[in-house]
This record gives C-alpha cells, structure tokens and sequence, in this order.
C-alpha cells in the first residue's frame, strides 16, 4: 500500500477522531447497513475492530464518517463513493472506462480495493486500520444504493434530475434530486428509526436470502448488481419531463413510486449488511460469521 495513502489515513484519523455522531444511502441506510453486518461478525473480526475503533464503537455509529470527511472540503475522496455506469449501458462495470483516475478521486471499486489491503495489512497501524474500517463500512453501503452505481444521460446518479415526493408519510413538496429520494426519503417514508427497518429486514428479507450466494463475488461484480438496480429504479419511472435536470419542473412522485421499489430498497440494504460482514470477517477474522 503507498505510504503517502497510508500517511493521509494517520493524518486524517489523529484530526478528526472517532465521532459520536455523524450527519446523515443518509444516515439512517448507513446505519442499516452496518448494523445487519455487525450481527454477522466473527468473534476474531470484532476483536479486532473493538482493538481498531475503541470499547463500545458500533460500526453504525461510524458509518457516515466519511461522508462528514468529503463535506469537510476533502474533493479528493469525492469519487470514492460511486462510479456513475448509464443505465443504457450493455457492458459490466469496466476501471478504464468507469474508474479513471480525476482530481477527484477514481471511484468506490477501486477504493474499496485499497482499503481492504489495508485492513487485511497485519503490520499496519492501528491508526491506519481504523480510518480504513471507517471508510470500507461506509463505501460498501453506498455499493449497494443503486444511484451510486448507474446515471441516466449524465444526470450524475439522479443529482441532476429533480423530483417531488407526496407520500403516506413523508411529504416533499420542494424539488429535491431522485438521488437524495433513494438516499434517505424511501427509508425514511417507511421507519421512523433505522433500528425498525433492521428488524424489518431481518424478520422479511434475510430468510429468503442465501447469504452465501450474496456474499461471493469481487467489488466490481457488486458495482453491477448494483447498476442492475439502478436500472430497475430508473425503469419504474413515468415518462421524464425533458425539463426535468431544471428544479421548476421536478417529476411528481409519491407512494406508488415507493411501494414499487420498496423490496429493492430493502434487498440493497440486506446486501450491503450481508457483503459488508463478508469482507470485514474475511480480512480481520475468520472469514466465518457467528450468524453463518
């Protein structure tokens, strides 16, 4: 691993700490995320994260760090936390193409590389270790929210196309970007704590998953499942206004739009959980979870 990486990591870890909060997939998908995954930790991968984060750190509480980083005027990890394929695309995810090298940053596959040599790293430093824990716990959550994997016609993961949202309980009538609704306004329309939709997801989705099936597979074989539900999430669209990038003429959406996607939604969310305790297990622990 370079050292100049690996001295950003240090820099980066001794400025900004362990948070006991973050700001807000937002936050509460964050949250989901690593929380499905801790329950699926080996006992050797939460010694070692416990050693790593501190007595009491939750992945959960660490899991939009690096979004509060990147806010923090660090451009250069921007591109860290998404690779934009079109949904017209016919080919899979492809580094010459999808994962150039810009001012800044690559993109999430190519990061999400880096940082799991680092962790697998048994001489790196602790400090290093935990700033890598921070970021994969993260990334691998926005792996799995199908706008940071597909775009349509450079719209930049839905950050460009705006979009109203009236549903049964969350009410948006000011334009907002289809990427802030799969972040945080389809999760937020059905919970009002991420701690529900864990058990959601537990007691409704997890049965029916084979979780090691959803585990196996490499970074980029996960960008694609994931650009697969990013074309799903496009498809289940009315027709698009052409005006739509303008936020005077944002599409109208509401709870037909959400009761369409809300399986896919929480099929990403147990994703992310179940591939996020894979790769922490399998660099820090035994690679087995206690829930296997």
């Amino acid at each position: 691993m370079p050292t100049t990486l690996l001295a950003f990591l240090s820099l980066l870890v001794a400025l900004i700490g362990i948070p006991s909060e973050s700001r807000a997939w937002g936050q509460e998908g964050h949250s989901i995320v690593a929380e499905l995954a801790e329950r699926r930790l080996s006992k050797g991968a939460k010694e070692v994260l416990e050693a790593a984060l501190g007595p009491g750190v939750s992945l959960a509480s660490i899991s939009s760090w690096s979004d509060d980083w990147r806010a923090n005027g660090h451009n250069e990890t921007k591109r860290w936390h998404f690779v934009d394929i079109d949904v017209s695309a016919t080919r899979p995810y492809d580094p010459l193409v999808d994962c150039k090298h810009e001012e800044e940053g690559d993109c999430i596959v190519a990061a999400l590389d880096r940082f799991t040599a680092i962790i697998s790293d048994p001489n790196v430093s602790p400090s290093d270790k935990r700033a890598a824990v921070m970021f994969i716990t993260h990334l691998i959550g926005d792996l799995h929210q199908p706008l940071h994997c597909s775009e349509r016609d450079h719209d930049g993961g839905g950050n460009l196309f705006f979009v109203t949202f009236d549903g049964r309980k969350e009410d948006r009538k000011e334009a907002i970007t289809f990427h802030s609704l799969w972040d945080s306004v389809l999760i937020l329309e059905r919970i009002y704590s991420w701690g529900t939709m864990v058990a959601d997801i537990e007691a409704s989705v997890m049965p029916g998953i084979n979780a090691k099936i959803v585990a196996e597979g490499s970074f980029a074989d996960w960008a694609n499942e994931c650009h697969a539900a990013g074309i799903t999430a496009y498809s289940l669209l009315n027709e698009v206004p052409p005006k739509a990038h303008d936020k005077d003429y944002p599409l109208p959406l509401g709870t037909p739009y959400a009761d369409a996607t809300v399986q896919i939604m929480k099929l990403q969310l147990a994703k992310g959980g179940i591939g996020l305790a894979r790769v922490l297990n399998t660099a820090l622990g035994t690679g087995n979870s206690d829930a296997d």
